[in-house]
């Protein structure tokens, strides 16, 4: 069985990759509702409704990075829209991504005492995610 190695999945906004990441997740959520009837022998059923997605993304925080803190920032406070590819980075043949159009929902900079600064942000999808595939490089 193949493994993918965590450090291969990279958060892409805006055709360039997201400054000092340290981890990555995407989300995607499907609303089930109810369908249950009499009918059912006493097993719940359900139908499946509204689909949405995000990406989550923390990184040491450096401001001469490509897509960096700032450009994050400026994002929430310009309401500018985030073109959002989460990626396997390609090999050979290629690697998979899932992409599509994104608000930044929320970011955080932060750092303790002594320790490297953080920054965060969580995209939220704004209509479809669409499969492909990673050019190979």
């Amino acid at each position: 069985m193949a493994k993918v190695n965590g450090t291969n999945l990279v958060v892409v906004a805006n055709g360039v990759c997201v400054a000092g990441s340290t981890s990555c997740t995407l989300n995607i959520n499907q609303n089930l509702y109810d369908t249950s009837t009499k009918d059912d022998a006493g097993w719940a059923t359900h139908g499946r409704g509204m689909r949405d997605w995000s990406v989550d993304v923390d990184s040491l925080y450096d401001p001469n990075g490509v897509y960096s803190a700032e450009e994050l920032i400026d994002s929430i406070i310009g309401r500018l829209p985030v073109t959002i590819e989460f990626a396997t980075e390609g090999t050979g043949n290629g690697g998979l991504k899932w992409s599509g159009s994104a608000s930044l929902e929320n970011t955080s900079l932060g750092g303790g005492l002594e320790e490297a600064a953080t920054i965060s942000g969580s995209f939220k999808g704004n209509g479809a995610l669409v499969k492909g595939t990673v050019s190979a490089s």
